[in-house]
């Protein structure tokens, strides 16, 4: 499975993890465990699937633009 990072947009294998610090409760440390991309640790990422070419500014089969309209020839 591949994943794309919706930041810096660059494809990869397995998230990168992380943790980061949120201060302290009762005197002890916290943080919390980040996952994201291993780039540039933005944690906007989506799953990618290479064979899926569906893009959504392609006109449906009817011929009709996904407002309803008839599409340009």
């Amino acid at each position: 499975m591949m994943y794309l990072c919706g930041e810096c947009g660059r494809l990869f294998d397995e998230p990168a993890t992380w943790f980061e610090s949120r201060g302290e409760f009762w005197g002890m440390p916290c943080s919390e465990r980040m996952t994201g991309c291993p780039y540039c640790h933005s944690t906007d990422f989506d799953e990618y699937d290479p064979d899926d070419d569906y893009d959504e500014d392609e006109e449906s089969e009817d011929g009709e633009d996904d407002d309803g309209r008839e599409a340009d020839q």
